[in-house]
């Protein structure tokens, strides 16, 4: 295989088992089954949204339409012809139905309690997945989802509603297709390998794809924890793509010749309260916390022109984010200071911290932590944080 016919991509972290619906290795992994597997309904992406905050379309991939009742209760989707999985098994509507049973079905033999609870969210509401024809399959559920076909687009495990070939679903059973899960991509899965800082797969390309074939031969995806070191390996030419270089210099890597394209992905980082330890179980404190976070400056020292503060759960690029929502906790040491005191802990206290030291969209924990602990400081608010590997 020709050298300049492989793409090697510098990932943030490593990739977890290549079964798209059984899957936890969140964005990482997602890089990967974007290039091997495909569901029904797909975003988009080769259409920018009209707005750069919008979310983008959705569009047929394996299906070729999809009648939708007016009550959006069911969904009958005609099942795009000549397709085939990697190990060359046909895509029909027979196909569709075994990968869902594996989803919402406890009473199929196709069943997997993993993959149902990682796709909870999209699958809850199926009450009956039949084909009516060969290729042409119906969904029926329990109550009106006007955002079911969107829920078919997420990649960013933990789980997926991409397709995995029905035969590795019988032959190796709906928990064990680790690693032996074709789907209908551009690239199949070829080999696991490990690298200096962990996991990394190379995928070979599909020359039977139903779309076209690549140009490129293989594509390998290199695991580089730290950010530093995937500028370094893109800079040095062991890499062509790196992911994740939120922070960095991106001014001096176009200055070189890189293309540093511009998105506005869903994406939100967010902190997780145990609510059950007694200290932040009272609401007073956790508006302390809200209030005590400069994340304006965050933003702009971390990772400057690449993150905004955050004003709500809803990110910009998702369905329902509002770019005129009100900002309820606006920084306020002062008021953060007040609500300690009133919770009665006027000499503050000591919260201890568990997070990832890298990984999939984690950015730079280390830095963002450092800095979230600098700001907790100054109202008496002490952080004990325990990065993990």
């Amino acid at each position: 295989m020709r050298e300049d016919k492989i793409l090697r991509v510098a990932l943030d972290w490593s990739v977890d088992e290549i079964d798209p619906p059984r899957s936890f290795g969140g964005w990482n992994t997602a890089r990967v089954v974007q290039q091997t597997h495909e569901s029904l309904f797909e975003d988009d992406f080769d259409s920018a949204p009209v707005n750069f905050t919008d979310p983008t379309d959705v569009v047929p991939r394996l299906a070729v339409d999809c009648e939708i009742s007016d009550d959006f209760r069911r969904y009958v989707f005609t099942v795009r012809s000549g397709v085939t999985f990697h190990d060359g098994a046909p895509l029909n509507a027979e196909a569709i139905v075994i990968n869902y049973e594996r989803l919402y079905c406890p009473d199929s033999l196709y069943f997997s309690p993993v993959a149902a609870d990682f796709n909870r969210a999209g699958v809850e509401l199926i009450d009956k997945v039949r084909a009516l024809d060969n290729m042409t399959v119906e969904f029926t559920l329990s109550e009106a989802s006007p955002e079911f076909l969107r829920y078919m687009t997420q990649e960013d495990a933990p789980g997926s509603q991409s397709l995995i070939s029905p035969e590795a679903i019988r032959n190796y059973g709906p928990d064990e297709c680790s690693d032996r899960a074709p789907g209908t991509g551009p690239f199949r899965f070829h080999r696991r390998f490990e690298t200096e800082y962990g996991s990394a797969v190379e995928l070979r390309r599909n020359d039977s794809y139903w779309y076209g074939c690549s140009q490129i031969e293989a594509v390998q995806f290199l695991p580089f924890p730290d950010r530093d070191d995937r500028v370094k390996a893109l800079v040095d030419g062991r890499v062509d793509f790196a992911y994740s270089l939120e922070g960095a210099d991106l001014v001096e890597l176009s200055a070189r010749g890189f293309n540093v394209p511009e998105f506005s992905p869903p994406y939100l980082w967010y902190l997780v309260l145990n609510q059950r330890e007694p200290q932040i179980s009272d609401i007073r404190v956790r508006h302390a916390i809200a209030h005590a976070i400069d994340r304006k400056a965050l933003c702009a020292e971390l990772f400057p022109g690449a993150a905004i503060p955050a004003v709500s759960a809803i990110p910009p690029g998702a369905p329902s984010y509002d770019a005129f929502a009100p900002d309820y906790y606006p920084y306020d040491p002062g008021l953060a200071k007040k609500l300690l005191k009133d919770a009665g802990f006027p000499n503050g206290l000591v919260l201890k911290v568990e997070a990832a030291r890298a990984g999939s969209a984690q950015l730079n924990p280390g830095g963002i932590f450092e800095r979230l602990a600098q700001d907790l400081k100054k109202v008496g608010i002490q952080l004990e944080v325990n990065l993990n590997p």
